[in-house]
């Protein structure tokens, strides 16, 4: 038996993404070929086998994966928790997911960095309250898109600092101060 599991994962469905989000710490990666349903199960069962709790699905843009709802139902099917990073592109598969499983297992974060939302994207954030999520530069703080849905009851938001990945990040990005 294990004596230490991770509390939880990573899990990359995808590395395809439909934007080009300059603070993205996976642009650039060519898209590999995704994970197959079959390979998906076995590592599943094998991560709840040693305890791991929760799975933090990001990407690329993870709701791309082909078989995206399948990967949600095996997760579910052993009870494990979800946080779904996305940026929101997707809003009916998000609401699909939302109203099916209403289990309090699925966190969905939305990436909202950019000067406009749709405005299925927007009705999607009133009406689920997900997390909010945007990256601190040195261009943006907090962009107008996001302070928008401060202080909305029941909906929580992260000002997340940029990862620096290569030396042109370095423009951009804010360092932590001692």
């Amino acid at each position: 038996m294990y004596t230490y599991s991770p509390k939880y994962i990573q899990f990359y469905p995808t590395l395809k993404c439909n934007l080009s989000c300059t603070f993205c710490f996976n642009r650039g990666i060519s898209a590999k070929t995704e994970m197959n349903i079959s390979d998906f199960k076995k590592i599943i069962s094998i991560i709840s086998d040693i305890g791991v709790q929760e799975i933090d699905m990001l990407g690329g843009e993870p709701t791309l994966h082909p078989e995206f709802s399948q990967i949600i139902d095996i997760i579910c099917s052993k009870k494990l928790k979800i946080t779904i990073s996305t940026n929101g592109s997707h809003v009916e598969i998000l609401e699909k997911i939302m109203s099916e499983y209403n289990n309090g297992l699925i966190t969905v974060g939305v990436s909202v960095n950019s000067e406009e939302i749709s405005r299925e994207l927007r009705n999607y954030l009133f009406k689920y309250k997900p997390l909010i999520k945007s990256v601190f530069s040195k261009k943006c703080n907090i962009p107008e898109t996001a302070r928008k849905y401060l202080g909305v009851p029941g909906m929580k938001y992260y000002l997340l600092f940029m990862d620096t990945v290569c030396e042109e990040d370095l423009a951009s990005s804010v360092p932590f101060h001692e």
